[in-house]
């Protein structure tokens, strides 16, 4: 029951589990895409197409269409994954303007809101540090971080820690995520 947007042949077929934001991808060639997505129990098809891709920058824009938005709509995902960013502007200040390579902050995530600093040159100060944000702020944690009292990520962490692993930096990001989203 797998409806084409176009007569090309399909380059691959991959499921993906499918939530609100993250779709299950059914069909897909070079030029559009069809997924299903679960919303209510209800389920829609949206068909987009690849505006333009920042390879560079690991993001894409796509146009998505679906019978409420017959004109589409234009929404940023990464390219290795298809993980939701947002909106072009979005994208284009996290992974351009602040060189974050995004993700999800966990498996039940539908949009990234931390990522890696990876597209600044190494000599950046923020090149390695873990990004942590949403629409409302961002903050990029290094092995150079002290938790003050008042701090986002003061309950998350006791007063004075100071991150001593990647690992350690990345749950600062989450925990900064959880607390401005």
């Amino acid at each position: 029951m797998i409806e084409l947007s176009t007569k090309k042949e399909l380059s691959r077929i991959i499921l993906i589990e499918s939530t609100l934001r993250k779709p299950k991808l059914i069909t897909e060639s070079s030029q559009f895409k069809s997924v299903y997505i679960g919303k209510g129990g209800m389920y829609k098809t949206i068909s987009w197409r690849v505006v333009k891709e920042y390879t560079e920058f690991g993001y894409k824009v796509v146009k998505e269409f679906m019978k409420e938005l017959p004109n589409g709509i234009d929404v940023a995902y990464t390219i290795e994954d298809n993980l939701y960013i947002g909106t072009p502007k979005d994208a284009k200040y996290f992974c351009e303007t602040r060189g974050i390579k995004p993700e999800l902050a966990n498996i039940n995530s539908n949009v990234c809101s931390i990522g890696k600093c990876i597209y600044k040159d190494k000599t950046h100060e923020d090149y390695g540090k873990w990004a942590g944000y949403s629409h409302r702020a961002i903050y990029l944690f290094g092995y150079d971080y002290v938790v003050k009292e008042g701090d986002c990520v003061e309950g998350y962490f006791p007063l004075g820690f100071v991150p001593k692993t990647e690992e350690d930096c990345r749950n600062m990001a989450i925990a900064f995520s959880n607390s401005v989203s």
